[in-house]
């Protein structure tokens, strides 16, 4: 018939590709990473996990590095964490991991419990960067031992938003997804490791065609 179909209210909409770091916010936040409402949940994140944790403030390890230096290497002598330097680490541990990972500024390694890490105080940015590192390692030690069943994705989204600049980023939106891409990249690495070492295909849900 010449008039079917009219009065009928019929959208069609394009099929928008997601990017792989659109999906890995959508997945970790349920929010999307165009969203106005995205920052006030990364800074309740970043409270919450900051908390969870038993961590200070933020703007602490920057008033105060050497006090807050001590304060992580109180939380490891409290849980049984062993901190050393890269090279020790390299020379009694594991020879390979730094030098297949040139780009690692620390790492926790949850068999032999502990942290490896370089603190270089010559000057307070390089010192606030191995702070954070420091940090970072500190916060997967709690989590294999107090959380070991939470998954890849919350593990390093836990271990990232903690020490982003929350402010920064409402100023500079753009810079959301660059942050977003370090957890994806290290969700990534994370999954590769694991499908080498046991042969298998594991695929991150959050990336799935559905």
């Amino acid at each position: 018939m010449e008039n079917e179909g009219q009065g009928l209210d019929i959208q069609i909409k394009p099929i928008v590709k997601e990017s792989k770091t659109e999906k890995i916010v959508k997945y970790l936040t349920g929010v999307d990473l165009d969203s106005p409402e995205l920052f006030d949940k990364l800074e309740a994140d970043q409270k919450n996990v900051r908390e969870k944790y038993g961590l200070p403030d933020r703007q602490s390890r920057i008033d105060d590095p050497d006090e807050y230096e001590k304060y992580l290497r109180k939380i490891s002598e409290i849980e049984g964490i062993k901190v050393v330097e890269k090279d020790e680490y390299n020379k009694k541990y594991d020879g390979e991991f730094f030098s297949e990972d040139s780009f690692a500024g620390a790492v926790y390694d949850h068999e032999r419990k502990l942290i490896a890490v370089d603190i270089n105080k010559s000057d307070q940015n390089s010192y606030i960067r191995d702070l954070v590192n420091l940090e970072h390692e500190t916060i997967h030690a709690l989590q294999n031992k107090y959380y070991p069943e939470i998954g890849i994705e919350v593990q390093e989204y836990e271990a990232y938003v903690v020490n982003w600049g929350i402010d920064f980023l409402r100023d500079n939106p753009n810079t959301v997804a660059v942050n977003f891409d370090f957890v994806r990249n290290s969700v990534n690495h994370w999954y590769r490791e694991e499908n080498e070492e046991k042969g298998t295909e594991l695929k991150a849900v959050w990336d799935s065609v559905e």
